[in-house]
Formats: structure tokens, C-alpha cells, sequence
């Protein structure tokens, strides 16, 4: 409101002035008409007379123009008295009035510079990545390292929005800038300190790892639920599993895990040996292991088993399902094929005598 009021009166005052200057050039002229230069010896004898009434004419315009500049010097005074007591006015008002909470957020920020909020969202932007990253089951140090960048965008956008409210009169809070460089170097430095200790500690896994930690657990539980006489484990871990880092817990279906299990003992029945093959699938889900393929195979001198379970929907098969799958041979009668063989070699004696 103060520039407004400057403003007006200097309007005034050029106002004041350009008519001054219009009047005084009007004097001027009219002091001074054109008049042809005439000799001394040709002049008449009333030019006296004459530059006698111009002189008193002058004088008269002076007084004029004096009463004039008075009575403009008055009309300036009335109207600063005017502008003063109304800038009185406004600022009493103002001062009744209380300011918002926007206004004296805006006031606060401008005392303080640019750089003060931004160093509170910074330190609360980068104290809620390292919450997260430090809390995390498998913690990822270079995501406080990536996000980095976004700490400068918010000092950016201060700054921007500064110059727009404070019409390019904002200042720069240099301490609170240094503060918040501080924070986030030493953030990232913690961080890529923190990731090379991890990579340093984190035991790394490969097939043959895997598949003796896979054996060692199968042979504690496999032992209790059926007579084992052999197990063979095969694993081939993806080039991106996390088995490579957690082991046998952390496989999943883009990891090939292939279990051989030859079952000792005698079974009468398909249903039998479908019973230990379901036992063992189900062993393997409860110990949280993902198998690709079990193969079941049990052999005897009269009878033969053999199973092949691929896949999770086929070990999610009931026992009687499982039954339906079992290969198996029968030799019931091994006395009989004893005696066919004694019958069967005199018979070829016989023939091979009589070629002879």
C-alpha cells in the first residue's frame, strides 16, 4: 500500500509540474512577442512608453506565477496529508486484523530462507528409507542411493516456489542447505559401507550345496515314515534364485529339484507301496521344499514297483489316484519258470547233438 501511495503522489507532483512548465512558457511568449529589429534613429518616441507597460505587465504575470507555485505548494501539502493519514489508516487496520495461518507460514519461511523446510522433508524422506531398507528381510542398500536424487528435486521445487511468492526477493538459508548435503552423502556412504558388509556375510549356494542340504533333511524325516534303502538328490538352481542365497527353503518352480527314493522291504500290493510314495510327497510339502519330480522304485525277487510323480498337481493326488499310477510286475509262480528252465535246457542239448 506505501508504493501505492509513492506512486500517486509522484503522478500528482509531474502533473503539477508539466503544468508549471506549460505556464511559464506561456509567460514567456508573452513577454517576449516577435517584433522586428528597428534602428536606434528609426525607433519612434513612445517605445518608452511601451517597454514602460511590458515591464509592468512582467511584473504582474511574476506575481501570478508566484501565487500560482504557492497555491500548488498547498494543494501538495493537503494531499501528503491526504496519502499519510489513509497509509495510517490501512496500517492500523492491518495490525487489527490477524494474520491467517498461510501468512504467517509464508512469514516464517521468508525469516528463515530458503532451505529450512526442505531440510525437514529431507530428513524425514531419507529416515523413512533407512526404516524400511535396514528393516527388511533381504535389505537392498542401493535403494537409499537411488532415491537420492529426489532430496535434490524437493531443495529445487523451495526454491522455485520462493521466487514465485516473494516475487524474487527470497533468500538462501546456507546453513540449512549444508545440513542437508551432510544428511545425504552420509546416508548413501552408510548405505554402500552396509552393502559390501552384507555381500560380504551372505552365504552364496550352489547345486550341490542345495542338494546336500535337501538330502541332510530328507534322511532326519524320510527315516521315520518308511524303510529307505536309497535317495538320490539332483538340484538346478536359476541363474536368478533366491535358493542361491537362503538355500533349499527359498526354491521355487523356476528351480529343478529331482528326488530318487528306492523304498527296501517287501510290498504285496500297489496300494502299499502308494501309501509310503504319498507319506514321502507329503513330507517334502511339510518340510517347505519344492520338488519337480519324484521317482519311487522298489524291488524284490517276485515283485517289481516303479512311480513317477511330475509336477505339483500330480503330487497333490490322492492316495488312491497315486495307486492308479504305480507300475509294477508280478512273478508268481518262480518255481514254475525254475522248471521251464531245466525243461528248455535239455532241449537245446538235444538239438545241438543231433546237429553234431
Amino acid at each position: 500500500m506505501d508504493d501505492e501511495n509513492t506512486l500517486e503522489q509522484e503522478q500528482i507532483t509531474a502533473e503539477i509540474d508539466e503544468e508549471q512548465f506549460q505556464g511559464g512558457i506561456a509567460v514567456r511568449e508573452a513577454v517576449q512577442p516577435e517584433t522586428e529589429e528597428v534602428p536606434l534613429e528609426e525607433q519612434p518616441a513612445e517605445t518608452t512608453e511601451q517597454l514602460v507597460d511590458t515591464n509592468e505587465t512582467v511584473d504582474e504575470l511574476e506575481k501570478q506565477i508566484a501565487e500560482q507555485q504557492e497555491q500548488d505548494q498547498r494543494l501538495l501539502a493537503a494531499l501528503d496529508e491526504v496519502l499519510e493519514k489513509r497509509s495510517q489508516q490501512i496500517a492500523n487496520e492491518q495490525q487489527k486484523r490477524p494474520r491467517t495461518r498461510s501468512e504467517r507460514a509464508a512469514a516464517g519461511v521468508a525469516r528463515r530462507g530458503v532451505g529450512f523446510v526442505s531440510l525437514g522433508l529431507i530428513l524425514m524422506f531419507m529416515g523413512i528409507v533407512m526404516i524400511i531398507t535396514l528393516h527388511s528381510q533381504t535389505p537392498n542398500f542401493n535403494v537409499p542411493i537411488r532415491l537420492s536424487p529426489i532430496c535434490g528435486i524437493i531443495i529445487g521445487v523451495e526454491i522455485l516456489i520462493s521466487q514465485a511468492v516473494t516475487h524474487g526477493h527470497s533468500r538462501i538459508s546456507v546453513p540449512s542447505l549444508i545440513i542437508s548435503v551432510i544428511l545425504v552423502a552420509g546416508c548413501c556412504i552408510l548405505c554402500a559401507k552396509l552393502d559390501g558388509d552384507h555381500k560380504e556375510e551372505t552365504v552364496q549356494f550352489n547345486n550341490r550345496t542345495v542338494a546336500g542340504e535337501i538330502y541332510d533333511k530328507s534322511y532326519t524325516e524320510l527315516k521315520k515314515i518308511a524303510d529307505i534303502t536309497k535317495l538320490n538328490v539332483t538340484v538346478n538352481l536359476n541363474s536368478d534364485s533366491d535358493g542361491k542365497i537362503k538355500g533349499a527353503t527359498a526354491l521355487s518352480t523356476s528351480d529343478l529339484v529331482n528326488i530318487k527314493i528306492e523304498f527296501g522291504g517287501i510290498y504285496n500290493s500297489p496300494k502299499d507301496f502308494a501309501a509310503d510314495c504319498k507319506k514321502v510327497i507329503d513330507c517334502y510339502h511339510s518340510m517347505g521344499i519344492s520338488v519337480s519330480e519324484l521317482h519311487f522304485v522298489n524291488r524284490s525277487k517276485l515283485r517289481a514297483y516303479s512311480l513317477d510323480i511330475e509336477g505339483k498337481f500330480e503330487q497333490d493326488f490322492d492316495e488312491k489316484r497315486i495307486e492308479e499310477m504305480v507300475n509294477y510286475v508280478y512273478v508268481d509262480d518262480f518255481d514254475y519258470i525254475e522248471d521251464l528252465e531245466d525243461y528248455v535246457e535239455p532241449t537245446s542239448n538235444t538239438s545241438s547233438e543231433s546237429v553234431s
